[in-house]
């Protein structure tokens, strides 16, 4: 695994921890799992203006385009997916939730042969609106998770 980064160590995004965690952890364990021997995972992050971007890509055997729409929705897995890995076909369509509940997005990249780059963009600073969701789910806590954490 190798990381890089544009970002500074006073660099804070207001979000939840532990649901930020899930997120990487999710694609990060998805990248590591469909990577054969030899190849690559990296977690890029950049700092925007507004936004914070975490890009999780790998050196696997991609994501074939027609399946690419569908990767997000709950309990879907891909053909090969399910002639060789175990797996509940949530883990996506989670992380695409939290990304959402965050006021952010999420987004595939995938070539065949090729490897795939899965892109989460989450905004710096939560809007009211994202904030109570939040809040419910959480038991009223407000939480900031710092780069320098």
């Amino acid at each position: 695994l190798t990381t890089s980064g544009d970002y500074g160590s006073d660099t804070v995004i207001t979000a939840d921890p532990i649901r930020l965690e899930q997120i990487l952890l999710n694609l990060l364990n998805n990248a590591v799992r469909f990577t054969p021997n030899g190849g690559a995972v990296s977690l890029d992050v950049a700092v925007g203006t507004r936004d914070i971007r975490f890009s999780v890509s790998d050196t696997g055997p991609g994501i074939p385009v027609e399946e690419q729409d569908l990767i997000f929705e709950p309990f879907v897995r891909g053909k090969k997916v399910r002639e060789r890995h175990e797996g509940s076909g949530l883990g996506l369509a989670v992380a695409k939730h939290l990304v959402q509940l965050h006021g952010g997005s999420i987004t595939v990249e995938s070539y065949p042969g090729r490897g795939t780059t899965f892109t989460v963009h989450l905004p710096q600073s939560l809007t009211r609106e994202v904030l109570i969701p939040l809040r419910k789910s959480e038991g009223n806590r407000e939480r900031t998770l710092s780069a320098a954490s």
